[in-house]
């Protein structure tokens, strides 16, 4: 029986799934599990909002159908959740989403999956894009 693992995917993993050009690479291997289905994206309105205007920054090439295109499949294949609000003092505060949904209670047993881990606190279920797909495979 397959293992479903449900995730938030910070914006810094969407950007480097959109760049990368090696199939084997963590960020491609964890797209590869979302058309699969072995991973549902998480997400809430906020993270939408988020992921929408950091793709459009003049310095990435995304065209207005890519990212238009993508947050539609997030949408289509995952979960929207409303987070609780918290009051924590985040280094960056666009960090803070991504931290509201994975804690906030829901029946999901979620993740979140960032590049930069040292922004969140250490918790077992905030990991890498290389420790997710080593966790993927071990189950």
């Amino acid at each position: 029986m397959k293992r479903t693992y449900y995730v938030i995917f910070d914006t810094n993993v969407i950007v480097s799934m959109l760049f990368s050009s090696d199939i084997n690479s963590y960020p491609m291997q964890l797209m590869n599990y979302v058309y699969d289905g072995t991973i549902i994206p998480i997400y809430s309105d906020d993270i939408i909002n988020e992921y929408k205007e950091v793709l459009s920054r003049d310095k990435f090439p995304f065209t207005k159908k890519m990212i238009g295109d993508l947050i539609n499949y997030i949408k289509k294949l995952g979960i929207n959740i409303s987070p609780e609000k918290l009051e924590l003092n985040f280094d960056d505060y666009d960090d803070l989403i991504f931290y509201e949904v994975l804690m906030t209670k829901s029946s999901y047993n979620k993740c979140l999956v960032t590049g930069n881990i040292k922004h969140f606190p250490k918790q077992r279920n905030i990991l890498t894009p290389r420790e997710m797909v080593e966790f993927i495979k071990k189950h």
